[in-house]
């Protein structure tokens, strides 16, 4: 298991060095495995990054601003009202 692992993770590292984003890459390694249950999909996932292959795991690496962890002022608002809300009915409890 962890050939195919590294030799996945190399195929997809010689796409990203061709010019791939990873989302691509890896749009690209799903077409090629598809064992036709599903139809295929046009496009791919808009992911920037990197895979590496570390024991038993693969690990995707991506860039924060990539993330979107844009939490506004009622974002923030609403989640702390909904964990002083639990806080109470714990409290109750």
């Amino acid at each position: 298991m962890r050939a195919l692992m590294a030799e996945s993770v190399a195929q997809i590292h010689a796409d990203q060095t061709a010019g791939m984003s990873l989302g691509a890459a890896l749009t690209e390694r799903t077409r090629q495995h598809s064992v036709g249950i599903y139809p295929l999909q046009a496009g791919s996932a808009d992911l920037r990054g990197t895979i590496q292959a570390v024991d038993d795991s693969l690990v995707i690496v991506t860039p924060m601003d990539a993330i979107g962890f844009d939490a506004g002022f009622w974002d923030k608002f609403f989640a702390g009202a909904v964990a002083f809300g639990v806080w109470v009915l714990v409290g109750a409890g």
